[in-house]
């Protein structure tokens, strides 16, 4: 199997919640940094085609991966239909950038993250206004 194929099979584990904040996150945080160039094509090309859920961890994970593919599959979840994935992708983006201010993010980040504006309130309203001062800045 391919660390992909193995990532892939990590986010889709039925798990109770505790098994994946305990331990699922974490292996599948180790496999994600590990991923090839072709294993990163592949989550890049098939991450829209997989549950909610699956989506929801990829973006989780994702928020601790400082690497450039990490983001431009971020930059691409902050445009899915399913608004919980965009929301959380765009706040692992967030995320990255704080701690990784050098990462080239993709231009389409901003306009999409701007576009969730309306749907998000609290906590999630102050997040999503922090990475569209982040990607605004580097303009």
């Amino acid at each position: 199997m391919t660390l992909f194929a193995d990532l892939d099979e990590q986010l889709a584990l039925v798990a109770p919640d505790d098994y994946w904040s305990d331990e699922g996150v974490v292996y599948a945080l180790e496999l994600a940094g590990d991923l090839s160039p072709e294993g990163w094509a592949d989550l890049s090309r098939r991450w829209p085609d997989r549950p909610v859920v699956w989506q929801l961890r990829c973006a989780e994970v994702l928020a601790d991966v400082a690497q450039e593919p990490a983001v431009e599959v971020l930059a691409g979840m902050i445009g899915s239909p399913a608004d919980e994935v965009a929301i959380q992708a765009a706040d692992s983006l967030r995320a990255i950038l704080e701690s990784n201010p050098d990462l080239v993010i993709p231009a389409a980040a901003l306009p999409r993250a701007e576009r969730l504006v309306p749907r998000v309130r609290g906590v999630l309203a102050q997040s999503l206004d922090q990475l569209i001062s982040q990607l605004r800045n580097r303009q």
